[in-house]
């Protein structure tokens, strides 16, 4: 049964506040430094793969607040039972810089805000006044205690890491059972078996194929009835512990009967279906309560249609009914609500083939919705390098600058596209010379990958003939209607021939030369074989598409306009076809369909 959203959960740990060991402690800065010089603090563990993610410039600034005598926040550490050392829960970006700049001796001070006279130095020039003030900060920090629980230890992981590198789940439980647990887990994730089973496409990154091998090892070591009481981070913790408890001869035995299980896949075509459509929420059911639960073949087969059919008709699923053998588990992670979800086939009550429906690959969804100027922008690997999608969810194109960036050598889909007749049909050489029409005074794009999870895009712009063109500017600080258009140009020109792209409000944030420009692009792309749906309300959109038609760009016979009006007597939407003529004439346009100007003008000139 599906539980109610608005009811409360009834948690399998009862976090006791008793148990909660946590020692905050201040100390100068100079000795968590010597700590760091002798091995004591953990700098490079395993699930921080991707510990130095700061720049030069973000280190030097942090190095910049010491000198002015800035406070910084709070740093949180956690005891290894088995090393002794102190792991970096919150702050692994500030101990790097430390690292670098303290320790190494190897960071130049640059991009300084306020202190520009220590531009290009190194700690060992500084005077031994500033490297006192440096050692003599204060520095506030917390330490989780060894006897802390370890469901309680894994909720203080979550709750306090907010650094650069958001820890995942998983990491947090590898940094949590070091030892025996970590390595076998890790030992499961690479088996050729397990790879081969699922299409190798689980990334090994920020360890999402230790997340399916700790989903079998709970299941398994754990079952599902028993132990399992909704709380899936805990339950997953507490099958990676268990681990520890068992003797050698007992983990070759999981090791066998993943290996078994992964053979059962193979016969079970309904999970090869979803492997070959690359969903990693089906299977993370799989591996977790399904084969993890132990079943067989035709039981399991059954299982993941009754799944698949239920989650066709709620894309929001987030549980699995109870059936024979088999429970599943809330479906962690985030929800890719995509066009390119599985749905059944009422005739044949199999998953339709994506390739032949309108919603595949070479569709795209771009809504009123889509994001405007953000700090950072989306990364999701599988969404764009294998669905080709820029939207995750409704639309909002907030994948666009990864989709951009990963697709950026490919060239536009035709050679008609090219701003120039001679010009590199390079994607993004293309995007830019387009964003130069319509959105005049841009000079270029850039877009840096900022960290495995997100990129930062920033613009330049001329200044005039002959002169160097402006520092780079942040999206954020750049006009709306430049993220509006960037994602309709890219699909615009790397759209493939019989693609499908539906954009709402076309017009949003831009001037009215920069949509006709626009409308010149999308109509040069709809020559050469994308099909679009546009929903608009914009005159100069409309008036774009007739210029477009006039100048040859596209045939008159290859549009179609339609109007939406509401019958008053009936309240329904009554639609009516207007004809596109030869030289882009619209006959008999009915009343109110972009008329507005033409009574105004009557209104101001009297006639």
């Amino acid at each position: 049964m599906k539980s109610n959203p608005k009811t409360p959960v009834i948690l399998k740990h009862l976090y006791d506040p008793d148990k909660i060991r946590v020692d905050q402690q201040t100390t100068n800065l100079g000795y968590l430094i010597e700590m760091l010089f002798e091995g004591e603090i953990d700098l490079t563990p395993e699930f921080q793969r991707s510990m130095d993610l700061w720049g030069p410039q973000q280190k030097s600034q942090l190095i910049e607040s010491l000198l002015l005598g800035l406070p910084l926040p709070s740093f949180y550490f956690s005891i290894n039972r088995l090393t002794n050392k102190w792991v970096i829960v919150d702050g692994l970006q500030r101990f790097c810089t430390f690292n670098d700049y303290i320790i190494k001796n190897e960071l130049k001070l640059s991009g300084l805000e306020f202190l520009k006279i220590y531009e290009g130095k190194t700690y060992g020039e500084l005077s031994k006044a500033d490297k006192r003030k440096i050692s003599g900060t204060k520095i506030n920090f917390y330490v989780i205690e060894r006897q802390s629980p370890s469901y309680v230890k894994f909720l203080i992981f979550k709750r306090v890491n907010t650094g650069g590198l958001v820890l995942t789940p998983q990491e947090i439980r590898h940094a949590l059972n070091q030892g025996i647990p970590s390595k076998f887990i890790e030992e499961l994730a690479g088996l050729e078996e397990f790879k081969q089973a699922t299409d190798y496409i689980i990334p090994s990154k920020r360890m999402e194929d230790r997340d399916f091998a700790n989903r079998f090892v709970a299941f398994y070591l754990l079952g599902y009835d028993a132990n399992y009481k909704g709380e899936l981070d805990s339950f997953l913790n507490d099958g990676m512990e268990a681990l520890s408890t068992i003797t050698e001869d007992e983990r070759a035995k999981i090791k066998g009967a993943l290996k078994d299980a992964i053979f059962m896949l193979a016969e079970t075509d309904e999970i090869a279906f979803n492997i070959k459509q690359k969903d990693k929420d089906d299977l993370k059911f799989v591996f977790g309560a399904g084969i993890g639960s132990g079943i067989d073949v035709e039981s399991l087969k059954q299982v993941v249609v009754d799944y698949l059919n239920r989650k066709s008709i709620d894309t929001d699923i987030n549980y699995i009914p109870a059936v024979p053998l088999l429970s599943s588990v809330a479906r962690p992670g985030r929800d890719f609500a995509t066009f390119l979800k599985n749905k059944i086939d009422p005739s044949t009550d199999k998953p339709f083939n994506t390739d032949s429906s309108i919603f595949n690959t070479n569709f795209q969804y771009i809504s009123a919705f889509r994001n405007g100027p953000a700090m950072f922008y989306e990364k999701d690997t599988a969404l764009v390098e294998i669905f080709n999608q820029m939207s995750r969810k409704e639309g909002r194109c907030e994948l666009v600058a990864h989709y951009l960036y990963y697709n950026k050598k490919e060239q536009v889909s035709d050679k008609s596209l090219t701003k120039d007749k001679d010009a590199d049909p390079g994607l993004i050489f293309q995007v830019i010379e387009w964003l130069q029409e319509i959105c005049p005074n841009i000079n270029n794009i850039y877009i840096d990958e900022v960290s495995e999870d997100s990129y930062k895009v920033q613009y330049s712009f001329r200044r005039g003939e002959g002169a160097p063109q402006t520092d780079k500017f942040k999206a954020l600080n750049v006009g709306f209607g430049v993220s509006y258009v960037l994602p309709i140009i890219v699909a615009a020109l790397h759209t493939p021939k019989d693609g499908l792209v539906m954009i709402e409000n076309p017009e949003s944030h831009i001037h009215p030369a920069g949509q006709a420009k626009l409308m010149e692009l999308i109509c040069k792309s709809a020559k050469a074989g994308v099909q679009f749906i546009i929903e608009t309300h914009s005159d100069h959109i409309v008036n774009g598409l007739l210029v477009a038609t006039k100048k040859g760009f596209i045939n008159h016979d290859e549009s179609r306009v339609y109007y939406f009006d509401r019958n008053v007597s009936t309240h329904a939407t009554q639609v009516t076809q207007l004809s596109v003529l030869e030289g882009g004439i619209i006959p008999n346009p009915p009343e109110y369909f972009f008329d507005q100007m033409d009574k105004d003008m009557i209104t101001l000139t009297g006639f």
